[in-house]
């Protein structure tokens, strides 16, 4: 096996009041394709119109279950302002999004809950130790969220993102392009994290926000305001050739380069996972894959190990 890391900078947040403008963005107005795809893609838009179903909204809930291994369950209350999740053997997360057959899922992908999400999340609650025999660690997937400045890339309906909060991470940032996933997401994590909201309807010490990032775009004032993190997340986030460059330019930009990890959740659509190791690799990344767990692969620069 081989193990891997990214650029530290600013961990201070500007004011709110600073905080950039989100822009109007739907994905599929964006995405590259070549005119046949798009007509297909314009036609089954309308034709789900047509028939479209009376009631196009679902609920997702999930159950993960924790170990009672005292090592692995210290609480970390006074970070997250979750008082029990870290010493109760379940997290409970419930999801307000759209059916995946649904005509709008065809123009923001991130209004449903695909299945890499609940992968990379039950990932994350295992006891699993990722030995790394070249250098003498040994980790446990909590070691990369716990008392982590954690960020998610394309994070949909916000399902990982979640679980990182609940899981004791230090600060959390979902992200997203597309505007109207972000309204879904922003209502989700008010509903699953109403610990971290304070009585004025704000996020405790900001321990867990939402925003706009769209891969490679103003990727310097996103860290400037943002900072770099320990962990990066994505799930379920390539499905086309050309959105490689974009999300390792981003991750580069915006992962520590001493400590940092990122965590990919792949599920093979239209992207073979050689093109994504080989983008993986041209900017100077090596990773492992955790043994028994299905297309979760753990990314580190390869300059940290030196």
């Amino acid at each position: 096996r081989q193990w891997w890391e990214l650029p530290r900078g600013k961990h201070n947040l500007w004011p709110a009041e600073m905080e950039q403008e989100e822009e109007r963005w739907i994905e599929s107005e964006h995405a590259t394709c070549d005119k046949a795809d798009h007509n297909e893609s314009s036609l089954a838009t309308a034709m789900g119109d047509l028939f479209a179903d009376p009631d196009p909204r679902d609920i997702f809930q999930f159950t993960f279950h924790q170990s009672t291994n005292n090592n692995n369950n210290n609480n970390n209350s006074e970070t997250t302002g979750e008082k029990n999740d870290l010493t109760s053997s379940s997290i409970h997360v419930k999801l307000s999004g759209y059916k995946m057959e649904n005509g709008q899922i065809l123009r923001s992908t991130g209004l449903t809950l695909w299945t890499a999400s609940p992968r990379l999340c039950e990932y994350l609650v295992t006891t699993t130790t990722n030995n790394n025999q070249q250098h003498h660690q040994a980790t446990t997937p909590i070691e990369f969220i716990r008392n982590r400045r954690v960020l998610e890339l394309g994070a949909g309906l916000g399902l990982c993102g979640i679980v990182a909060h609940k899981l004791g991470a230090k600060q959390v940032v979902l992200t997203d392009g597309d505007t109207d996933t972000l309204k879904e997401m922003k209502q989700n994590v008010e509903a699953n994290c109403r610990s971290a909201i304070s009585a004025s309807g704000g996020i405790v010490a900001e321990t867990i926000t939402c925003h706009q990032l769209r891969w490679g775009h103003r990727l310097d004032e996103f860290r400037e305001r943002h900072g770099t993190f320990d962990t990066i997340l994505a799930a379920d986030v390539v499905y086309l050739e050309e959105m490689l460059h974009p999300l390792f330019d981003t991750v580069v930009k915006l992962l520590d380069r001493d400590r940092g990890r990122f965590l990919l959740s792949y599920t093979r659509r239209n992207v073979n996972i050689d093109l994504v190791l080989n983008s993986a690799r041209e900017r100077n990344f090596v990773w492992m894959h955790p043994e028994g767990i299905e297309d979760v692969y753990i990314m580190q620069n390869k300059t940290a190990m030196i």
